[in-house]
């Protein structure tokens, strides 16, 4: 009956609160829960087996947890540098715009470059521009940029620290002969 409590509480703790914790938390809770578990089957019950498998299941699941929080902010960045990058791009009325108020064309270029602009001219575009009078040199960069310059991010090196070492100590006991009387 005892067992029965146990592994119900387990359960019942292991679905309660985890919607707002992440990846890092979830793994630790996780990681406890079976390592408790699995001292406390390995160890036949006894507390500081649990206690052991307790503290190596959480930092094991802890740092699985973290690995995965950081593979999550990581693609997190990455999109939210793409989409910065598209909302920077130029569009074609812009750079009517640009040509019309008699921009010069190494600058409208070079904003085409800086905004890392990306252009899929079909032959109405290109209509377009040419009735709009842009200059020839302009729809030329327009339509070298055809494909967007992949975003680089650097990453970091992946530094794991050596697992926890618990000391435990030795078991004292001693074996004396007595010199004196008892009353």
């Amino acid at each position: 009956m005892r067992s029965k409590t146990w592994i119900a509480g387990v359960l019942l703790i292991s679905t309660v609160g985890c919607s707002s914790m992440n990846n890092t938390e979830k793994g630790m809770l996780g990681g406890a829960a079976v390592g408790t578990g699995a001292g406390a089957l390995i160890g036949r019950g006894n507390p500081v087996a649990m206690l052991v498998g307790g503290i190596f299941g959480t930092a094991i699941g802890g740092m699985a947890g973290s690995n995965q929080d950081y593979r999550e902010d990581r693609r997190a960045a990455t999109i939210a540098a793409v989409n910065a990058q598209a909302a920077r791009q130029m569009s074609i009325n812009e750079v009517v715009q640009l040509s019309q108020r008699n921009t010069p064309d190494s600058i409208i270029i070079d904003q085409i470059r800086t905004t890392g602009s990306v252009f899929n001219l079909s032959t109405d575009d290109l209509t377009y521009l040419q009735d709009q009078r842009v200059s020839p040199r302009v729809i030329q960069e327009m339509q070298a940029r055809r494909h967007a310059r992949p975003v680089v991010i650097q990453e970091g090196p992946v530094i794991v620290g050596p697992p926890p070492v618990i000391y435990e100590p030795a078991p004292v006991f001693g074996v004396g002969i007595g010199y004196g009387r008892r009353w």
